[in-house]
């Protein structure tokens, strides 16, 4: 998952973790990026999801689920303040 990371995070200008379980065959990834439109985001994640897949189809992991949210700022200062 290294490889994977390491590529997202130089293609797509992503931030990316590895969040678990401590498993040989199983990862959970996140990624998170921050930029100045709505917009930009919703393309760097599609193109994130798209080297993603394009990766799998290499046959060295599959893809169970993914759940994407794309948030501006006056989002997340609207929850701070409920």
């Amino acid at each position: 998952m290294r490889s994977l990371t390491e590529r997202a995070r130089f293609r797509c200008g992503v931030s990316a973790a590895d969040l678990g379980p401590d498993a040989w065959d199983r990862a959970d990834l996140a990624f998170s990026a921050i930029g100045s439109s709505h917009q930009e985001m919703e393309a760097r994640m599609n193109q994130l999801l798209f080297m993603i897949e394009k990766n799998e189809d290499g046959g060295d992991f599959e893809v169970l689920g993914v759940s994407q949210e794309v948030f501006s700022y006056g989002d997340i200062q609207d929850r701070a303040t409920e």
